[in-house]
């Protein structure tokens, strides 16, 4: 048998229907006779609704309404009206700020099996945040969220009790919450237990093992693991060389914002390796990884976009660019990027005009000559970067 709040927005759900192809004045009048009837539904006592009701006025900006159907729901103990209310005083937003009161409302909640409020819980008594730091109940609550299924907190209980932080190291603990953190889809310690199996860190070496988890990673949009799958199989690390795949790992990768993928594909299209050779897509994606480098290519791939566009190697010559990415390049302390920005700089003092910058460096294009092993030792470097470095670290 239907419940009346599952018939409600069976209800709901028709009129929103019907509301597609009606006039806008007639659909504000059905989105009141909705309103009118989930607020039906919350007086005669369904938290959800109150709930509901809620969010709807926390999203026009009626905070004090917010605050007022928010505590309803939690009083009918619906849990997200709790957690939702303990917000709303840990922020400040409608109420004024209490982290006492919203450590109440957070307790509420976790007592009411909601698994984002027992973690949040959980940090405010590790920090002292309106409550008595008391690191046994915040493990407590920390398990409880991990076993609610909030992988995000399994993923923290793999990570103290890997470093052993708070209390004593527990490698096999570690290895257990990091696998119950993967399955519920946390891509940063699929990709950490997967560095393990492979490094037969803590745990036996099993390669299969270790594939299956980066690409359980890279599945759930973590670019590393697509990143770890592409050296692989570009080298036929512990399995079959497959140069077109890696292209594609690391496309995916660059795709996901990463500027290793973007940089170390922007050299297979310089090669032809796995793709068919071009130099313009190659000198675009090594721009581009330059352009998202945090210091995670140390500068590399700045310095090779610099050469590429100031010798005008697959885009037409560009000083701009190249200072640019020289510029950047340097700013991430890679000498070579450094030494090229004061050529360039020098070059610029000595001329007054782009044509006879131009002329001027055509002087030093025999470098080009150089530039095949200035690649091939990028390459090298790239495939030898630490992608495992404080990886779990991710995690807290």
């Amino acid at each position: 048998m239907l419940t009346k709040t599952f018939r409600t927005f069976l209800r709901i759900l028709s009129i929103i229907a019907i509301t597609l192809s009606l006039s806008i004045a007639n659909a504000e009048i059905l989105e009141k006779e909705v309103l009118l009837s989930i607020q039906n539904e919350c007086t005669k006592g369904d938290g959800k609704s109150c709930s509901i009701l809620g969010t709807f006025n926390l999203k026009n900006n009626n905070l004090k309404n917010a605050v007022y159907f928010y505590q309803e729901a939690c009083n009918l103990n619906y849990d997200l009206g709790c957690d939702a209310l303990a917000t709303m005083h840990y922020n400040g937003d409608g109420v004024p700020k209490n982290l006492k009161t919203a450590a109440k409302f957070y307790e509420k909640a976790c007592n009411l099996n909601n698994e984002i409020s027992c973690s949040i819980l959980s940090v405010m008594y590790l920090n002292g945040d309106g409550v008595d730091v008391d690191i046994k109940k915040s493990m407590h609550l920390r398990i409880k969220s991990c076993e609610l299924g909030f992988g995000m907190s399994c993923a923290t209980l793999a990570t103290m009790y890997y470093y052993g932080d708070y209390f004593d190291q527990n490698f096999k603990l570690a290895v257990n919450y990091y696998n119950k953190a993967c399955e519920l889809s946390e891509a940063n310690s699929c990709y950490g237990l997967a560095t393990m199996y492979e490094k037969g860190e803590i745990i036996d070496r099993n390669i299969n093992t270790a594939i299956a988890l980066y690409n359980k990673a890279c599945d759930l949009n973590f670019e590393f693991g697509c990143n770890r799958l592409g050296y692989m199989y570009y080298g036929g690390d512990n399995v079959p060389r497959d140069q077109p795949k890696a292209a594609s790992l690391f496309q995916k990768s660059c795709i996901l914002q990463n500027s290793l993928g973007c940089g170390f594909l922007g050299l297979m299209y310089h090669y032809g390796t796995g793709v068919d050779k071009d130099l313009k897509i190659s000198a675009n994606l090594l721009k581009h990884s330059c352009e998202l480098d945090d210091g995670m290519a140390q500068g590399t791939t700045c310095y090779l976009a610099g050469l590429l566009y100031e010798y005008g190697l697959g885009e037409p010559s560009n000083i701009n660019t190249a200072t640019r990415m020289y510029q950047k390049s340097c700013d991430l302390n890679n000498q070579s990027g450094c030494s090229q920005l004061k050529l360039v700089a020098e070059l610029n003092k000595s001329n007054t005009n782009n044509d006879n910058k131009i002329d001027e460096l055509s002087k030093y294009k025999d470098r080009v000559t150089q530039l095949e092993t200035e690649l091939e030792q990028v390459r090298i470097f790239m495939l030898n970067i630490d992608n495992d470095r404080n990886i779990l670290n991710l995690n807290n």
